[in-house]
């Protein structure tokens, strides 16, 4: 638990002795709890206030440890306010949802996740030359009208190699409501926007 809670913070975090654990902002609520798949959308999981508006739970040390989840679980956060009002909400920590607006977030270890940039270094910050990438507008030169994807990017690099560029900052690529976007309405920010090409 220690490596999650360190790394992340909050969030629902899978832990590969088992269970999870979660810690949720929510400075106006009452009540907080995870609803999910392998609970039948039941708010069980009752995070405790532990102050300053966070909410925290080690589900991996509750008396009962009836639930099953697997990476790619579905689960929500739902959330009781002040005024006695409740609201489904996903993960604002997510590191995957479902590819809806507002959907269900899904369970995801990040240690499934493979690095591939071991080789990497930065440039000397007199030399650095950047170039601030906009997904979309970037694969336009491809006649593609619809979504498109960081691997349609890589085609066009070696145009950026040759005017000088050395360093890329993508503009944000979190997850928003609708297909095409300058990024800036995020809807949940720890997750790249998944597009679904055919």
């Amino acid at each position: 638990m220690k490596f999650c809670y360190a790394r992340h913070g909050a969030g629902f975090q899978p832990l590969p002795s088992g269970g999870a654990f979660v810690k949720i902002y929510a400075p106006h609520a009452t009540q907080v709890s995870v609803a999910a798949a392998w609970s039948a959308w039941i708010p069980m999981h009752n995070l405790l206030n532990t102050g300053n508006g966070w909410w925290e739970l080690d589900i991996s040390s509750e008396p009962t440890r009836d639930y099953l989840f697997q990476v790619g679980s579905a689960y929500k956060i739902f959330i009781v306010s002040e005024n006695g009002e409740s609201y489904w909400r996903p993960d604002p920590w997510s590191r995957k949802q479902d590819g809806t607006p507002l959907g269900n977030s899904l369970t995801y270890f990040d240690e499934k996740f493979q690095w591939s940039d071991a080789g990497w270094s930065m440039p000397e910050w007199n030399k650095l030359v950047i170039y601030e990438l906009h997904v979309g507008t970037f694969c336009a030169y491809l006649g593609w009208t619809g979504s498109a994807t960081l691997d349609m990017c890589i085609q066009k690099l070696d145009y950026l190699v040759d005017l000088g560029i050395n360093a890329i900052e993508l503009l944000p690529v979190a997850e928003f409501d609708g297909s095409v976007d300058w990024g800036y309405t995020t809807a949940t920010w720890l997750q790249v926007e998944i597009v679904h090409v055919n």
